[in-house]
């Protein structure tokens, strides 16, 4: 019962995290949407594993 009661908490802790990086990530692509197609022609955003490129 416990066992349930913490995956159930965790995985709206993850979707909580997500839905976070989401609204960031938006709020990043409405910032600088041009920087982006720019330097990823394409893609519309960074390949995985990079970091966003500095401001």
């Amino acid at each position: 019962m416990l066992m349930l009661l913490f995956a159930l908490t965790d995985i709206c802790h993850f979707l909580i995290f997500q839905k976070l990086i989401q609204i960031l990530l938006l709020f990043d692509f409405r910032d600088r949407p041009n920087q982006f197609r720019r330097q990823y022609p394409g893609s519309g955003g960074p390949p995985p594993g990079r970091d966003f490129p500095p401001r």
